[in-house]
C-alpha cells in the first residue's frame, strides 16, 4: 500500500466490488470515451473479481477516509489479466485496462497505479502488456504513450456503441 498526494493506491480484492461499480458506471456516466456501455452491477462486478484469473489482478486509488468522517472511494483502477488464458502461445502476455474518475484524472494517480500493476505484472511473469483505447479517448491514448507503450496498430470500425462505430488503437509494452 502506497500513500501519495492523498490518495492510498492498494491491491484491490473482491470486496472492492461496490467501488469498483461505482468507479466504472461513473467513468460511463460522464461520457468518457472507453469501451464500456451499460452498468455495473456490485453483484456482476464482485463476480468478475472472484473468477479472476490467479495470475490477473488489479490495484485500486482510494482517497478519503483519513479524516475519520468518510469512508474511502475508489476513484480510480487498474485491472490486469492474462491476454488469451489457455493459449501457451501468449502466456507472457497480460490485457491491462485502467479508469480513472473525471476530478482525479492529470494528478498523477493512474502513473501511480502502473508502477504498482508494472511490478506486479513482472511478478507474475509477464513480459509484455496489452491493451486497446477508444481513438478517440486523447487523454489516455498520451498516458499510454507517456509510460512507454506504443501502438502496435489501429482497427478501424472495432467497437461499435450506442449505434456508433469507433476505431480502436491497440498498445503494447514490453516489460
Amino acid at each position: 500500500m502506497t500513500e501519495v498526494d492523498g490518495i492510498t493506491i492498494r491491491l484491490g480484492s473482491p470486496a472492492d466490488a461496490a467501488g469498483m461499480a461505482a468507479l466504472l458506471n461513473g467513468v460511463i456516466a460522464e461520457g468518457s470515451p472507453v469501451l464500456l456501455t451499460g452498468g455495473f452491477t456490485d453483484e456482476a462486478e464482485r463476480a468478475f473479481l472472484e473468477e479472476m484469473p490467479a495470475r490477473g489482478g488489479f490495484h485500486v486509488a482510494e482517497a478519503g477516509g483519513g479524516d475519520g468522517h468518510a469512508a474511502p472511494v475508489i476513484v480510480a483502477a487498474q485491472v490486469f489479466v492474462p491476454y488469451a488464458p489457455g493459449m501457451p502461445a501468449h502466456d507472457h502476455v497480460a490485457e491491462m485496462g485502467t479508469w480513472v474518475c473525471a476530478g482525479w484524472r492529470r494528478r498523477g494517480v493512474a502513473g501511480s497505479l502502473w508502477e504498482h500493476t508494472l511490478a506486479a505484472l513482472r511478478s507474475r511473469r509477464f513480459s509484455k502488456v496489452f491493451t486497446d483505447i477508444r481513438a478517440d479517448n486523447l487523454d489516455s491514448l498520451a498516458y499510454h504513450l507517456a509510460i512507454g507503450f506504443t501502438v502496435a496498430g489501429t482497427a478501424r470500425g472495432q467497437a461499435v456503441m450506442d449505434g456508433r462505430t469507433y476505431d480502436v488503437v491497440m498498445f503494447e509494452r514490453f516489460l
